[in-house]
């Protein structure tokens, strides 16, 4: 039977070390971006080529959140096959917490059940040492790979002589899979403020935003104007080139100024007449269309939910409810947020991109006097 082998990457020491090894400068993880499936293919290649003989259980991969949420490129990795996501915390001031905690812990735990025969550590910290020779003590080969930006390993030195062997990483797996994020210049062409002319030809048929149906229309065209009056050139052409998409900042701008205006968020008071402003209960994990989504089939609300750290809405409906109002109702319908965002998007950028922008306000002015806003 084939030896097992697992390996265990450090995020955070990947794109730090990374970043200076194959990019040449100390750059914030928003300034990187890394191609997850060709590093962690490349890098199994690696380890396993001198040990052919060894067969790879899986990867682990240790990162932070922002109170505990996946971003989208964590849940890319954790996507791939054979890998593991392990997320620590990222507190206040931008550390991470916890993250040395479970890789130990994984450690213990697979050496004790006698699953992996080698483990191979990415990562610099000391504070793995003691998950390392709890491994050892039960029969387990431990390496540790380091990753050399220009000299500097940035490897504690006890981690270092506590392993069995110390590696190097190939910089040709870093380079093929860490880039530079492209920044927008800091001086754009010049962008008007607001459009200066009318389109000169209206859109095709297929294309134009039917703004009948959507009660917050009027209310996005007001803040559209608003902000193009107000927005600096630089902002608009960063929204042009980013086209189709909005960016996330502005589409909540945007939403929560609709919503607020619209005043779906007020409620009656009970036998009065009048209405009383609901209060927002605070949430850890944000629903970006919480309040907004109704189930197609009774018609109510839908609940935010994270099922496998992702953004749902839910509708839960018991059994007897659905016989007493005879409705043919599942117990549980659920909606994926990422399903509805992007189309939303979509029709947003379509609607208010700048050549269309002065026929999505003609269409959505005559219906502006229609709302009624309540305060």
């Amino acid at each position: 039977m084939a030896d097992r082998v697992s390996i265990f990457v450090d995020a955070g020491y990947l794109f730090k070390q990374g970043a200076g090894a194959v990019l040449g400068a100390k750059l914030g993880r928003r300034e990187v971006q890394l191609d997850a499936r060709s590093f962690v293919s490349e890098l199994a290649g690696w380890l396993c080529s001198a040990h052919p003989n060894e067969e790879l259980l899986r990867t682990y991969w240790y990162d932070g959140a922002y109170k505990g949420v996946p971003s989208a490129e964590q849940l890319d990795v954790a996507a791939l096959p054979f890998v593991k996501m392990r997320l620590g915390r990222i507190n206040s001031a931008g550390q991470q917490k916890g993250v040395d905690t479970l890789m130990v812990r994984d450690l213990m735990v697979l050496s004790q059940e006698r699953s992996i025969q080698r483990a191979v550590v990415l990562s610099g910290d000391e504070d793995l040492r003691e998950g390392i020779e709890y491994a050892q003590d039960r029969g387990v080969r431990v390496a540790v790979v380091g990753i050399d930006a220009g000299g500097d390993l940035s490897q504690s030195p006890e981690l270092v002589r506590e392993a069995d062997e110390a590696l190097i990483l190939p910089a040709e797996i870093l380079s093929n899979a860490l880039t530079r994020v492209t920044a927008i210049s800091s001086s754009p062409p010049a962008v008007p403020a607001r459009p200066i002319s009318p389109p000169t030809a209206s859109l095709p048929s297929h294309t134009k935003p039917s703004l009948g149906s959507n009660p917050f229309a009027a209310h996005a065209a007001a803040f559209t104007r608003a902000w193009l009056a107000r927005a600096p050139a630089s902002a608009l052409a960063n929204l042009v080139a980013g086209r189709p998409a909005i960016p996330r900042d502005l589409d909540a701008q945007m939403l929560r100024f609709a919503v607020e205006q619209s005043g779906v968020r007020t409620i009656a008071a009970a036998g009065r007449g009048r209405h009383v402003e609901r209060k927002r209960r605070p949430s850890a994990r944000p629903f970006a269309l919480r309040g907004l989504i109704s189930c197609a089939i009774c018609g109510r609300l839908m609940q935010g939910s994270y099922n496998h750290g992702l953004a749902h809405y839910r509708c839960r409906y018991p059994s007897e409810y659905a016989i007493v109002n005879e409705v043919d109702h599942p117990r549980n319908v659920y909606l994926r947020e990422d399903a509805v965002i992007g189309p939303l998007d979509g029709w947003l950028a379509r609607v208010f991109d700048p050549d269309n922008i002065d026929e999505t306000l003609d269409a959505s002015t005559p219906r502006a006097s229609q709302v009624t806003t309540r305060r």
